[in-house]
């Protein structure tokens, strides 16, 4: 459903292989919560919620920004209790669409 390749927009970008309709959960991933003297010294991408920083560690990470995005990011718990990251559409996204997000609403570079 998802995969990365090379993006116009920026490096690599995550793209989708179906169409895919709005308010949909398209991929989830684990995120791990960085302490605050690790912020910028593991990673310069990162998901922020509430003033706390998060290393995303699956596909979310290649998604690229847009001012008019595709896609949110929401972060959650699973069953178990782990940090999750979900990706959802809002709207209707196109085979071969790159998904994009608003950085200023989470990810920060």
């Amino acid at each position: 459903m998802l995969f990365i390749k090379k993006s116009n927009i920026h490096g690599f970008g995550v793209f989708t292989d179906i169409d895919i309709d709005e308010d949909t959960i398209i991929d989830f991933c684990y995120i791990q919560k960085l302490d605050k003297e690790d912020h910028f010294t593991i990673s310069n991408y990162h998901y922020v919620h509430d003033n706390e920083r998060y290393l995303i560690l699956g596909i979310p990470f290649y998604v690229n920004h847009s001012n008019i995005p595709n896609c949110k990011l929401i972060k959650d718990k699973n069953e178990l209790g782990f940090d999750i990251l979900k990706t959802k559409s809002i709207k209707k996204i196109n085979k071969g669409d790159e998904i994009t997000v608003l950085y200023f609403e989470g990810v920060v570079i």
